[in-house]
């Protein structure tokens, strides 16, 4: 039954507002604790999207300790065919060359000798002094297809249509090609004929060669320098060269020019001054105190949702103190990284444009510094096993279950305790319907008595 279900029968009186009234007396404890459940919710929150931001500058800032994804030197080619990888120890430097041959693996041809029916018969590959025999289960073109390709060496075998025979029936060849290029891996096939004769079969429809350019051309120093691929690994120091043409003879000689990059530091410098101003821009959000009012409307300060987290206060003396990092006796500030008035980090592009061209090394060195400073701090704070910040989010994780766990409680309580003022009223109604029965009937009586007696008189 619902306290609606008895409001006023007999009584008049709106039982249904009693009995939430008195709940509500009742229920000023389960207020508090919902008050405080919201709160740790909100600090969850808080600390969950601030942990998100500590990561990202983690990684951020680890790139930049190491040096990840930028060099202070950059490569560039006069001919499109040909690229350049520098690496960490590249060098500032240029070299002229002409590419002589591009590099090929090789790809035989084979059309099956008329005397190579025998069941099972046995293939060779060699290569220099290395020979490979291969046990075919049959004489077909499938079946030393399949013989090659499971023998697990670096070449691979199809079948090629050639044409028809005499009877109209389809011609297959072999078609064997080596998996690298490059002249040492150039191989040759024969097999074992029907007198036990090893017999060199196959035509070379692309020979096995080398990458060649030709250093200095045209000077006393012009020498030629071969790769069994199409990249010369070191070309010049820490730089890695592909080419993928042979440069034609009424063109240019190919130039290969290492300038120094500024780009790429710039950008690691920014990437991770836009990451730390993000967590610290969060950081001020979530503690500075705001403009409230009471509950009696009078004008108050309310502090942020993470103005008393320790985890927060120690992130942010921490990052703010990365910025003291040095190394070689230089610090960022030195290059125009610098703390403002706000309490974020600003760049001089101007300032640290000039000190890369001046000292790139000091400046390489000291922006690693303040990297690895960055991370130590937000690694520290957003591990996921360990980290102040992932701690904290799992401890107010575990308050809000348990406060969640209470209200839960008092929910059965407040239930318990709204079926029992519910039996009590309906128990007040029922005696109130009761006494006013036995008024009417009392009522009743007196006044047939009543009647009796003048009738009597009469």
């Amino acid at each position: 039954m619902s306290t609606s279900s008895i409001d006023g029968i007999i009584s008049g009186f709106k039982t249904s507002e009693l009995i939430e009234s008195l709940l509500t007396r009742e229920s000023g404890a389960q207020s508090q604790i919902q008050a405080r459940k919201d709160t740790t919710d909100s600090m969850v929150s808080a600390l969950q999207s601030l942990n998100t931001k500590v990561a990202l500058l983690a990684e951020a800032a680890t790139s930049a300790a190491k040096g990840t994804g930028w060099t202070s030197v950059k490569a560039t080619s006069s001919d499109s065919t040909v690229t350049a990888a520098v690496g960490s120890t590249a060098q500032v430097g240029s070299l002229r060359f002409r590419v002589k041959a591009v590099a090929q693996s090789q790809v035989t041809l084979i059309a099956l000798p008329t005397d190579f029916s025998m069941d099972g018969p046995v293939l060779k590959i060699s290569r220099g002094d290395d020979v490979i025999s291969i046990h075919a289960s049959g004489g077909s073109v499938g079946d030393i297809v399949a013989a090659v390709n499971a023998a697990g060496i670096d070449v691979h075998a199809t079948s090629v249509y050639l044409n028809d025979d005499d009877a109209g029936n389809p011609v297959y060849g072999i078609q064997i090609s080596g998996d690298d290029s490059g002249e040492e891996i150039a191989f040759q096939f024969s097999y074992t004929n029907n007198a036990g004769e090893d017999v060199p079969v196959g035509v070379n429809v692309r020979e096995a060669e080398d990458a060649k350019i030709t250093l200095y051309p045209g000077t006393a120093f012009e020498h030629d320098v071969t790769s069994s691929s199409n990249t010369f690994q070191n070309l010049l120091t820490g730089v890695d060269v592909t080419v993928s043409q042979v440069t034609p003879s009424d063109f240019e000689d190919v130039e290969l020019v290492v300038n120094r990059d500024s780009s790429a530091a710039e950008d690691t410098a920014n990437s991770l001054v836009n990451n730390l101003n993000l967590v610290l821009t969060e950081i001020t959000s979530q503690t500075t105190a705001k403009s409230s009012t009471n509950d009696e409307g009078d004008s108050i300060l309310v502090g942020g949702t993470l103005t008393g987290s320790s985890a927060v206060r120690e992130l942010q003396f921490g990052l703010m103190a990365a910025a003291g990092a040095a190394a070689n006796g230089h610090s960022v500030a030195e290059f125009g990284i610098s703390i403002t008035r706000d309490g974020t980090f600003e760049i001089d592009d101007e300032l640290f444009s000039q000190a890369l061209e001046a000292n790139p090394d000091d400046v390489k060195a000291a922006l690693a510094a303040f990297g690895q400073a960055v991370a130590d701090v937000a690694s520290a704070a957003s591990d996921k096993e360990n980290g102040s910040l992932s701690l904290a989010i799992e401890e107010n994780e575990g308050v809000s279950n348990d406060l969640n766990d209470q209200l839960e409680a008092w929910e059965e309580r407040l239930e318990m305790r709204r079926e029992s003022l519910l039996r009590q009223f309906t128990a007040m109604e029922d005696a109130l319907s009761e006494l006013q029965s036995q008024s009417s009937f009392l009522t009743a009586y007196l006044m047939a008595d009543t009647n009796q007696t003048s009738s009597s008189d009469d």
